[in-house]
């Protein structure tokens, strides 16, 4: 049996979910999933750059004019913000936000 037609049978193929009549129930609403994840990641920028403020690792050669640390503050104040704004209107929607989610 070529593989086109392989892939084929299999796309008609009863799921297991769909055998025991499941759908997919969404509990975090979408303000929480993306708060959550802006602060995940401005977390990791923020460490990664702090730790190169205060130890440089990604310091360019002297002489190229290179701007280096100048970007590293940038990047962590852009973070700081990102951070600084989720983190807590993620606690104001935690009061303020329905129980649940339908």
């Amino acid at each position: 049996m070529p593989a086109a037609k392989v892939a084929h049978a299999h796309a008609h193929a009863p799921t297991v979910e769909a055998e025991v009549g499941l759908e997919p129930v969404y509990v975090w609403d979408l303000v929480v999933r993306t708060t959550h994840w802006l602060i995940f990641f401005s977390m990791i920028v923020l460490a990664i750059t702090g730790i190169d403020l205060g130890r440089p690792f990604l310091d360019s050669a002297p002489g190229t004019g290179k701007f280096t640390t100048g970007w590293v503050k940038i990047v962590h104040s852009y973070a700081a913000i990102v951070f600084s704004i989720a983190a807590p209107s993620r606690h104001i929607r935690m009061y303020l936000a329905p129980r649940r989610t339908e």
